[in-house]
């Protein structure tokens, strides 16, 4: 039995392989430009017109295509922007009328403010009169008070004047000192000075200091009326109305006969200062000075009787309190 089987299929051992679906595609295009290439090689001046007429037509078409779609894709672009502004012309709107109603608000607080700012000017003006009137108040006050003040220290000065302490010298007293050898003669006169309180209260810390000078002329005017010796000042107390005397000094007989003849001068001068019994015033001062021209009766006889002299003050050196400051 002969095998037929290779000549009944003679081509099944020459079976093109399968391929995809690219390499089909790619073959598929290969062909159709071949296709065309031989074509184009073939065809005349009128087909090739005809072609490149067709070609020109289906890019036109094409473009076409493309621009339509991006008209459509501009118009809604357009129209979502026109949402958006219409939405951002409604957010506008209510912010015009937020902004509207801040400005009357603004506006309402403004009045308010230029109101209340009025009613304050009217308060100041206000307060600046009550202020005015209690300036004028306080000034009348003190002008008041002033017055009261003068009034009670002119009172306070016046009844100071009236009956505070004030010292004066009133006159001279003599005592004849006996000779011891000899007691009918007489060696020597003291003398004193008396101070009397005309005032209606007592003298504080009163202190006095007498000087003494005999000479054959005239004071100068120019004299000082020192303080001689080193004897310090005598304390005296003197009461409301009452006297006192300085410790006295001593003159020899000689001179008191060449005084009582005007061969010589005999000149006394002294001070005394004291406090009065008033707080916060000031010290007292009184001085005097005087020149002995005579006598009672004769100094130089051993008679008890007084040799009380009345006080001249005829020179210089005789002041009182602010009187002296100057002198």
């Amino acid at each position: 039995m002969e095998d037929n089987s290779e000549t009944e299929n003679p081509k099944a051992t020459a079976q093109e392989p399968h391929l995809n679906w690219w390499e089909r595609f790619v073959n598929y295009v290969k062909s159709r430009s071949s296709e065309r290439r031989t074509k184009r090689q073939q065809e005349g001046t009128a087909e090739w017109a005809a072609r490149r007429t067709a070609d020109a037509t289906i890019w036109m078409a094409i473009f076409t295509v493309i621009l339509a779609a991006v008209s459509i894709g501009t118009l809604l672009v357009l129209k979502k922007q026109l949402g958006e502004m219409q939405a951002g012309g409604v957010d506008t709107h209510s912010l015009a009328n937020a902004a509207g109603n801040q400005a009357t608000w603004t506006q309402r607080l403004a009045n308010s403010a230029d109101t209340q700012s009025g009613h304050m000017q009217e308060l100041a003006a206000r307060t600046k009169d009550v202020a005015d009137q209690a300036l004028v108040q306080a000034k009348e006050a003190k002008i008041s008070a002033d017055a009261a003040r003068s009034a009670a220290e002119t009172a306070r000065d016046a009844l100071i004047q009236v009956q505070r302490a004030f010292v004066f010298a009133t006159h001279l007293d003599g005592v004849r000192i006996q000779d011891p050898k000899n007691p009918t003669q007489i060696s020597s006169l003291d003398f004193s000075i008396t101070w009397e309180n005309s005032g209606t209260t007592p003298t504080r810390d009163m202190k006095s200091h007498l000087n003494w000078l005999i000479r054959n002329t005239p004071l100068p005017d120019d004299f000082t009326y020192p303080d001689f010796g080193d004897e310090q000042p005598s304390p005296i107390a003197l009461g409301p109305k009452t006297v006192g005397h300085t410790t006295p000094i001593s003159i020899p007989a000689a001179d008191i006969s060449k005084i009582m003849n005007h061969q010589e001068l005999f000149y006394i001068w002294g001070w005394a200062r004291y406090r009065d019994i008033f707080p916060k015033t000031k010290p007292h001062i009184t001085r005097f000075c005087t020149e002995i021209t005579g006598f009672q009766g004769n100094p130089l006889l051993s008679d008890p009787g007084s040799l009380s002299t009345p006080m001249t003050q005829n020179c210089a050196n005789t002041c009182y309190d602010e009187e002296c400051k100057t002198q």
